[in-house]
């Protein structure tokens, strides 16, 4: 509606809708009754001015408008009709699309380019093709690699190093704090796991492994 304007009713024009005079002042004079009356309108004098008292079917959809009823509708200054453009498809740069794309919001465009690069990364990293989606996931991928042969092997990297020392400390932390709340003496706490084992168990936690053959190495 923003895009369209009024338009007043022509004589012969096809009406689009029906339109209605409804009840009130007119602004008209007393003289004027007889146009009033001629047309079949219902009319009275209210200071000093024309009122019509019902409502009155001017135009019916699909009718041609009288000249009678344009010239009513004129008289006071009704417009019932509007004008305005209609877009049936959109054409851009040698592509036409769907009227819809122009009701996309922003929030719509950043969901679609997170699909698209979505699916971009995961053909990359299915057919092992290195794209700059795929590339975040690759680096993943490789850490947790090297971090499986550093646990596993005596090699060793620093990033690999503060992982291990991160998940050791929070695996010893645990125990210490429950013994600390059930109120029992620190003596008669677990004894706490070997650098081997704990590293050992990260290894199962990466990569969803029980831990077993840190287990059988162990006994």
């Amino acid at each position: 509606t923003s895009n369209r304007v009024p338009a007043p009713a022509r004589p012969g024009a096809i009406a689009p809708e029906d339109v209605y005079v409804e009840p009130g002042p007119t602004g008209c004079d007393p003289g004027q009754t007889n146009y009033f009356q001629s047309m079949n309108v219902p009319t009275k004098i209210v200071r000093g001015q024309i009122e019509i008292t019902s409502r009155v079917l001017m135009c019916v959809t699909g009718d041609k408008v009288s000249p009678t009823a344009a010239a009513l509708l004129d008289k006071l200054n009704i417009k019932p009709f509007s004008f305005g453009v209609v877009i049936n498809v959109v054409y851009s740069d040698g592509v036409c699309f769907d009227p819809r794309v122009l009701d996309l919001s922003e929030i719509d465009l950043i969901n679609k380019f997170r699909a698209g690069v979505n699916a971009i990364a995961a053909i990359g990293m299915e057919v092992g093709f290195p794209t700059i989606a795929s590339l975040p996931h690759s680096l993943t991928n490789a850490f947790t690699n090297m971090l499986a042969i550093t646990l596993e092997t005596e090699f060793d990297f620093p990033q690999a190093s503060a992982y291990i020392t991160a998940v050791t400390s929070a695996a010893a932390a645990a125990p210490a704090g429950g013994a600390a709340a059930g109120g029992a003496p620190a003596a008669d706490a677990a004894p706490e796991p070997s650098s081997s084992s704990s590293a050992g168990g990260a290894a199962a936690d990466l990569f969803g492994g029980s831990g077993s053959s840190s287990d059988d190495s162990s006994s």
